[in-house]
């Protein structure tokens, strides 16, 4: 997770950086109560973007409540007699009012304080899980872990083939903005703040995923890199040997041509072969001495032999 945190040095510079600490905290206030298990580190730097998003959450509540109905924020001060200058002790005793219950605004104002405390408790419980487990020697998780949903559970009850991925990037943030609509009547600033929420809930998966893709293209182009200065290194201190020439294939010579036989005029016809009888051999006189006649005659006639 170097490039996170590289991303998170580089983003806390200037107006940018905080723009980007406040969607940040507004996205983990939402965070807290919807997930388990979250990363130790992941709390340890989200504590103060989740503080100054809610702290933005709180004055736009109440600048947006004075503003709408200025007359309920200021106390009307009694009007004196004439010749008579009002007194402090004056004031404050007619100004008092009975015990009464908050109004509709007034519990549009208080549940902004009610969101800012669950939230706070949230943050503070997964700091505890966090140091829990590192005291109790469970399982080593990533520390900048995200979360387990607790809607994934209901979620594959209903759909068995939904992904922890598919839960944090549509079923949280539907369940977000939904909840936003629902309290647009109540507190609009806060609804509009859960909306907000649910839409960076979606943008967090996604940069997240980016930055996943880019480490791993990162890996593989630092092994092809490796491997190429390893190669650059064997080739310069281990030249390599002479290897024997390749055998050479030689082809044979085409056979000569012969050239065609001289054409003959017309109407003579190519005379006909003579055969040749091979000659008898000559009889030695010294073997034809003493031998009868028949064995003479037999000697002398002509044999051809095949």
């Amino acid at each position: 997770m170097q490039e996170y945190q590289q991303a998170q040095s580089n983003g806390s510079r200037g107006l940018p950086g905080w723009f980007m600490a406040f969607l940040d905290g507004v996205g983990y206030s939402v965070e807290v109560f919807l997930r388990n298990d979250i990363g130790e580190r992941r709390c340890r730097d989200l504590g103060g973007p989740l503080l100054l998003a809610l702290a933005v959450l709180v004055f736009v509540t109440f600048a947006s409540g004075v503003a709408r109905q200025p007359d309920r924020f200021v106390s009307e001060q009694p009007a004196a007699a004439d010749g008579e200058a009002p007194t402090r002790t004056a004031s404050r005793r007619e100004t008092r009012d009975p015990i009464r219950l908050p109004t509709l605004d007034e519990w549009r104002l208080l549940s902004t304080p009610l969101f800012c405390g669950v939230a706070i408790s949230g943050h503070l419980r997964q700091r505890m899980r966090a140091s829990r487990r590192r005291r109790q020697g469970a399982p080593p998780t990533h520390s900048y872990y995200t979360g387990r949903p607790k809607l994934l559970k209901d979620l594959r009850w209903l759909w068995p083939g939904v992904t922890e991925l598919w839960c944090k990037r549509m079923g949280e943030p539907f369940l977000t903005c939904a909840g936003g609509i629902a309290l647009l009547g109540l507190n609009p600033v806060l609804a509009f703040y859960l909306m907000l929420a649910g839409g960076v809930l979606c943008m967090t998966v996604t940069r997240q995923m980016y930055q996943e893709r880019e480490l791993v293209l990162d890996t593989a182009d630092g092994l092809c890199d490796m491997l190429m200065h390893q190669d650059n290194i064997v080739a310069e201190y281990n030249p390599q040997r002479e290897q024997p020439a390749a055998p050479r294939v030689v082809t044979a010579a085409p056979a000569p041509r012969r050239a065609p036989p001289p054409a003959r005029p017309r109407g003579e016809s190519a005379p006909a072969p003579k055969s040749q009888k091979p000659a008898a051999p000559a009889v030695p006189p010294a073997l034809c001495q003493g031998l009868s006649e028949n064995l003479m005659n037999l000697l002398q006639e002509d044999h051809n032999e095949e």
